[in-house]
């Protein structure tokens, strides 16, 4: 971890200014957490379930006077660099050093340090929402197009423009493969398996000392489902929104605005406008009560 200087001008720990740009411009300059009805007010509480670095609960803390925030990262690497940015940009969130799931227990991670943001506890949980069939100009196209949308240079967006010709996209996956190669062998020496505890979120309410939650943000790479799973009958009125990013496997998307409208839930999906995230089956869904 380094420390990074976000373009507000705020310097937190974060695994690459990549992830850091990324994170932002999610959670600050788009506010994909607050839209289509999400509403957080003075005195409320929030969840942040996957915290990573802990931007969005940071970002919560600097918003919203009075507001009680508690941030969930299982990680213990991801866990470790929250607590420090915590400390200095928002002691007053509460920091917790487990995932939420369907059951207590413990799981086995896959945590790659040079994408913490995938960080993962069943990679088939988010494999099979991928549109296998684009081709990789298709993947390379939109890998380009979303980092010019964070770090925008020449070399990017020269190669964008050249993917739209046919001697162009030749070039380019020609000069691209190499580093594609690179950059799977290099997830494969350096991935990291961590055990981590397990609790379900009525579990998560009670060691936190709260009877309601105003805001859940879920964001766990394929486990979404699964945090939902552990949500009991007497738990459901006592939330009030949900945000959740969702891998659409298998019509999980329907299935969780199913489970949601069933228990009261008015829900709207959208897609953030990343290029990858069409390619990756991934939408955000919202979910308020009247």
């Amino acid at each position: 971890m380094r420390q990074t200087v976000l373009p507000d001008g705020t310097s937190l720990w974060a695994p690459s200014p990549l992830e850091a740009a990324v994170l932002y411009r999610e959670i600050i300059t788009e506010r994909t957490y607050e839209r289509h009805g999400i509403r957080v007010a003075p005195g409320d509480i929030v969840f942040d379930v996957g915290a990573n670095i802990g931007l969005f609960a940071i970002h919560m803390a600097r918003t919203v006077p009075g507001v009680h925030v508690h941030a969930f990262e299982p990680l213990p690497p991801l866990f470790e660099t929250l607590s420090r940015n915590l400390e200095a940009l928002a002691p007053e969130v509460h920091a917790h050093h487990v995932a939420l799931s369907d059951h207590a227990g413990e799981a086995t991670f896959e945590l790659d340090p040079f994408l913490t943001m995938n960080a993962i506890m069943d990679a088939n949980a988010v494999r099979d929402a991928a549109d296998h069939r684009a081709p990789a100009s298709a993947w390379a196209a939109a890998a380009l197009a979303d980092l010019n949308r964070v770090q925008p240079n020449r070399l990017s967006v020269f190669a964008g423009r050249a993917l739209r010709q046919p001697i162009g996209r030749i070039a380019v996956l020609t000069v691209l493969a190499p580093l594609a190669v690179a950059l799977s062998l290099r997830h494969w020496w350096f991935v990291e398996h961590h055990t981590c505890r397990l609790q379900t979120l009525p579990a998560a309410m009670r060691a936190a000392g709260v009877d309601h939650v105003d805001l859940v943000k879920v964001d766990v790479e394929g486990a979404e489902e699964a945090v939902l799973a552990g949500v009991d009958d007497a738990c459901w009125s006592r939330v009030r929104q949900f945000v959740i990013e969702v891998h659409d496997v298998g019509g999980r998307l329907d299935r969780l605005r199913t489970r949601l409208e069933a228990h009261g839930f008015r829900t709207a999906c959208a897609r953030e406008d990343w290029a990858l995230h069409e390619l990756l089956g991934i939408y955000t869904l919202y979910a308020t009560r009247a």
